[in-house]
């Protein structure tokens, strides 16, 4: 079934900094799609540069788009959408859910429909297998726009934009729903810029991110995860740690589970954004101890900031007690490891490395005990970004006591005192496993600190670092998933 509420109208949401740069390029893509056999000089003009400060981005990226609309509107129709496979005319919205829960129902596809009052559209998109209607609303002047969202000309234009940025949606639109009464060949396909790779295509058959092509990859600070959800002034005026049930919306589908209960996925709406989140909901039978640490875990979680750490955004109870943390849709890096040890460049294992150390680093600065780094507790942003996880919250919700070859603590402690250590893992580099050594030292005085860890780690990383610039090189593959 669909979402209860019937075109709901949602906040509208800001480009951040980190967007800025590539989507401003894209927009000169909306004068490119011009109906099959045309062609436009403006197609082939540069995008309008930033103008001002920071704090004139986003109104920078819509004057960037939007300026471009005189060219659009002698070049095409305002029925341009009717040769879209995304368009599908006037069906009613059950029949609209029918076609979205048809086959795959991945979060961002979507249709555009007529509604029943005359020259009205309604756009349905899935997202968390829920499909969720939104009215689109035309002014007097003849412009188009989800509630209080960005205007257009055209409605070509704003669907082409809502695939750049939700806008206030609960999602981007990402896969078309094509209409099963047009033909295939009657749409334009969007050209594609050369210097831009958006890495927002389809996943890989075990749902990892592919591996963009060229040198454009996207950047740990090209995401929307980089900086904390509170880095606009306005947001951090409402930051607490205790949350508001109706400001959280939760998935049905489970991330996963354990012991404490179960991960599900949610949207957290904020003053003038929504973000996603995961949502760790706790089971009703945890002993009131149990909770008691969690909380004052969660205290001290909730003022930890860095791009290498999963944020905690609050606490929420209501139902249940709830976690509401940063998402970070690729999944633990153990499951990715394990899914690509053959593909993998040492490069690419290495620059995650380096990112965790200094996710540790800053941790280790506030003073901070993980308690149980592990790879099955670092989660991916994509496969170049990743972010510590559950730190802190080892010792409220019971940290996993098998170590080493499934050995239990004592086990471990007479394997290292009578002097062993783990072998070297296969087709390790030496640099790594020199740190490695140094980390097993048995006088905890003698061991690096983190500081020591990162500097060491990104000193080989910047070393090879070189070699990635040119692709993987020969012999250059992880054969073995860390423990």
């Amino acid at each position: 079934m669909g979402s209860s509420r019937e075109e709901p109208q949602a906040l509208k949401a800001e480009p951040s900094r980190s967007d800025y740069r590539d989507r401003c390029k894209r927009s000169q893509n909306f004068v490119g799609i011009l109906g099959k056999g045309q062609t436009s000089r403006t197609a082939a003009r540069k995008p309008p540069k930033p103008v001002g400060s920071s704090a004139n981005q986003g109104d920078a990226l819509e004057q960037a788009i939007i300026s471009q609309a005189p060219q659009v509107e002698k070049l095409v129709a305002t029925t341009a959408h009717e040769r879209m496979p995304w368009y599908h005319g006037n069906i009613t919205r059950d029949e609209a859910e029918r076609r979205l829960y048809s086959g795959a129902q991945p979060d961002g596809k979507f249709l555009l429909r007529d509604r029943k009052e005359n020259g009205a559209y309604a756009l349905s998109l899935v997202y968390g297998k829920t499909v969720y209607h939104y009215r689109v609303d035309q002014d007097k002047s003849g412009k188009y726009s989800i509630p209080e969202g960005t205007k257009f000309d055209t409605l070509w234009q704003l669907v082409e934009y809502l695939k750049l940025k939700p806008d206030g949606l609960i999602f981007y639109l990402k896969e078309t729903c094509p209409n099963p009464n047009q033909p295939a060949s009657a749409a334009p396909a969007p050209p594609t810029h050369p210097s831009v790779s958006r890495n927002l295509g389809p996943l890989n058959a075990d749902g990892y991110t592919p591996e963009p092509v060229g040198k454009s990859r996207l950047l740990p600070m090209d995401t929307s995860v980089y900086e904390s959800p509170y880095s606009d002034p306005e947001e951090l005026k409402d930051k607490k740690l205790f949350l508001k049930r109706d400001h959280l919306m939760m998935d049905e589908v489970e991330l996963g589970a354990g012991n404490f209960g179960c991960v599900k996925k949610g949207v957290y709406k904020m003053r003038k954004k929504q973000i996603d989140v995961a949502i760790k909901v706790l089971k009703s039978n945890n002993e009131k101890t149990v909770k008691d640490e969690m909380m004052k875990e969660a205290q001290i979680m909730h003022q930890l900031d860095n791009p290498y750490i999963v944020r905690m955004i609050g606490v929420c109870e209501a139902e249940s007690l709830m976690l509401v943390m940063e998402m970070a849709s690729g999944g633990p890096l153990n499951r990715f490891l394990a899914s690509k040890k053959d593909e993998i460049p040492i490069s690419n294992i290495v620059e995650l490395m380096h990112q965790v150390s200094m996710g540790m680093k800053y941790l280790e600065e506030k003073n901070f005990v993980h308690r149980d780094l592990a790879a099955r507790n670092v989660l991916l942003v994509n496969q170049h970004y990743a972010k510590i996880s559950d730190f802190g919250l080892s010792k409220a919700l019971g940290a996993d006591d098998s170590y080493y070859k499934k050995m239990k603590g004592p086990e471990v402690i007479s394997f290292i005192e009578q002097g062993k250590r783990m072998d070297c893992p296969t087709d390790c580099p030496a640099e790594m496993f020199a740190l490695m050594q140094q980390c097993w030292t048995y006088r905890w005085e003698e061991r690096p600190g983190f500081v020591d860890v990162e500097n060491s780690i990104r000193s080989y990383y910047y070393s090879i670092a070189a070699k990635t610039e040119n692709g993987p090189q020969p012999g250059d593959k992880s054969k073995a998933a860390l423990p």
